[in-house]
């Protein structure tokens, strides 16, 4: 049937009120589903964002967490069917939201071809016409929906993206603080600094011991001397290359135990991977939760020392070099060199009481130490006499090192379980230190060193440093020059250095100390773990899931508050209801947009009222 605009309205025909209108009136029984759906589907992935953000992100189960980190593409495969799936529910509900809008609105305005595409487009989330009707699209009143029908279109293309990033398990890091103990080396408390100075843990006796599984020497001059002279070697190394170098614990500690970024620094590392695990509760001590974590890394501040040696060329020195030793009586061949020294006339005091001896050559390296009286408010400083006889004599001749008062000072020492690595920071602190009995300790072994690497035609010692002075330096061996001094000042600092941090283990051995000696150490575990994270750009992602539920959701409430009794049933899009419809051309349009459609309802089986 066609001709003329005989229809100038989009009428029903008939309307009847069946018995599942009287019996839910204006409101259909699967409008509430889908209010309720839509309004799930909006809130899901909001709820889900929140608890992750709250939590600073959700850890996966172990087992679930190893499957993802070994089958990264079947995880990728299962997260996006899921953002299908997320895709056509969301699509399903926004199409009966629309369905239901279209079944209102035909009782109350005409409805043309138009129209009817423009249902099937929100329906169906196409672009139901051609090219050739870009014009009549983009004419008064239809562009606007035309453009909106297009931004739909392009929100759906994006929902699966949006669920597909929230769902997505990825490693991510989380935080937890970190408290435990370490010996104390610049206490305030009377009983510490008194127990501290009447502790003898080295000693002249090289003896082997044993602490929770750990061997060690309670001597510096013999095993340990390997791990000093690298300190030392290592820390001159750093004047040329400006590279620090691993230093790892060979001589005390536990089997392949910790390795540290030089310098060291007088710090004894402590927690999980160091010497001893001091800290309280953290992840690092469940052992559930430590088989989940991919790596982790903590900060703790810890205690070690601070100092700067500085070293001079001088005239005189207090080294006294005596060869009393020799190879029998009426004998003028020498076999033993020892050497002492006397500080008494320049007002100081002597650390060393006893001589060392050496084996003999015309070729040597000598030395003595003094420190200054101390004061009620500053800690003694140190000289070190350096005297180089033979070879030796135009290099070194009398050298001073000055070690000023050493201050306490706090790092921060940062533990990387890839590569399982110690480092340390520049200090963030400095105390005056209260606690010196073991600069005493390390200039006396430090003494017997330089005695221990003297034989019948050089010294070690005085060997390393004036080979690094010309492979490195281009220095000549028979030649004063200022950067010897330097390479002494890197050398003493370097074994100084590993001193302290060996008495620190040594006396961390005494579990019965006084509990002030113990100092409390804070600091942060970063550790990365699988499971769900976000950021806040994750919000955006989720707006075009979330604005067309939100849509489908004010659509149903507004087809049920304005519901009609009687509304039509059937999809107006369906190819069986379109092909019950009447058509009325519009003579006014070729393109043929504008004609009327008049829909016939089916009578119910059950009856007219």
């Amino acid at each position: 049937m066609s001709g003329g605009n005989r229809y100038p309205r989009a009428y029903i025909l008939p309307i009847h009120l069946t018995p599942q209108d009287k019996f839910w009136g204006k409101i259909r029984s699967t409008d509430i589903l889908w209010v309720v759906g839509a309004a799930f589907m909006a809130m899901w992935p909001l709820i889900f964002f929140g608890a992750v953000w709250a939590r600073e992100g959700i850890q996966m189960n172990n087992r679930v967490a190893k499957f993802v980190t070994g089958h990264p593409q079947r995880t990728n495969f299962v997260v996006t069917i899921i953002g299908t799936l997320v895709r056509l529910i969301v699509g399903f509900l926004f199409s009966q939201a629309i369905l239901r809008f279209s079944q209102q609105w035909m009782t109350k305005r005409h409805l043309n071809l138009f129209h009817v595409s423009l249902i099937s487009g929100f329906r169906n989330q196409t672009f139901p016409w051609g090219v050739h009707d870009l014009k009549y699209l983009f004419g008064p009143k239809k562009m606007f929906r035309v453009l909106l029908l297009v931004v739909c279109w392009g929100t759906f293309i994006l929902i699966p993206s949006g669920t597909t990033s929230l769902l997505s398990p990825v490693p991510f890091d989380k935080t937890a603080p970190l408290r435990g103990t370490e010996l104390d080396f610049a206490p305030n408390d009377h009983e510490c600094v008194n127990w501290l100075n009447t502790q003898t843990m080295l000693s002249g006796n090289c003896s082997w011991s044993t602490y929770s599984d750990m061997e060690f020497t309670t001597c510096l001059s013999q095993y340990q001397v390997i791990d000093m002279l690298q300190s030392g070697r290592d820390n001159m190394g750093f004047l040329t290359a400006k590279n620090s170098k691993i230093f790892d614990f060979s001589q005390f500690g536990p089997t392949n135990g910790p390795k540290f970024l030089e310098p060291v620094r007088g710090v004894l590392p402590i927690g999980r991977n160091g010497f001893f695990n001091t800290l309280q509760s953290s992840p690092l001590s469940d052992q559930r939760k430590l088989s989940g974590i991919l790596s982790y890394n903590y900060t703790l501040e810890n205690q070690g020392f601070s100092t700067n040696v500085s070293c001079e060329y001088d005239e005189r020195s207090p080294v006294v070099t005596l060869f009393p030793l020799t190879a029998g009586v009426g004998s003028s061949q020498y076999f033993g060199t020892t050497y002492t020294g006397n500080c008494t006339p320049s007002g100081l005091i002597n650390v060393v009481s006893n001589l060392y001896t050496a084996t003999y050559s015309t070729n040597s390296l000598s030395f003595w130490t003094c420190k200054s009286p101390p004061s009620s408010s500053q800690a003694s400083s140190y000289y070190i006499y350096l005297r180089g006889l033979g070879i030796y004599g135009a290099q070194i001749g009398n050298i001073t090192c000055t070690i000023p008062p050493i201050q306490s000072a706090i790092y921060e020492v940062t533990y990387q379980s890839n590569p399982d690595l110690f480092s340390s920071t520049e200090p963030i602190q400095l105390d005056a230190t209260t606690y010196t009995h073991f600069i005493d300790q390390y200039v006396q072994a430090f003494g017997q060193i330089i005695a221990n690497a003297q034989n019948q035609k050089a010294n070690q010692i005085a060997e390393l440093v004036g080979s690094l002075g010309v492979i490195s330096f281009k220095l000549s061996l028979s030649e004063r020059n200022s950067t010897y001094l330097r390479l002494y000042e890197a050398m003493i600092q370097g074994m100084m250095q590993y001193t302290v941090t060996f008495n620190r283990f040594l006396y961390s051995t005494y579990d019965n100390r006084p509990p002030s000696c113990n100092r409390n150490v804070t600091g942060t575990l970063k550790y990365r773990v699988v499971g769900w994270s976000v950021t806040p750009i994750q919000i955006l992602l989720l707006m075009p899931m979330t604005v067309v539920n939100l849509v489908s959701f004010f659509i149903m409430i507004f087809v049920i508050v304005n519901a009609t009794p009687g509304s039509f049933e059937s999809d107006p899009t369906h190819v069986k209801t379109l092909a019950m419809a009447t058509h009325y051309l519009d003579e006014d349009e070729s393109t043929g947009w504008k004609d009327c459609v008049v829909y016939h309802e089916r009578y119910n089986e059950v009856g007219i009222d």
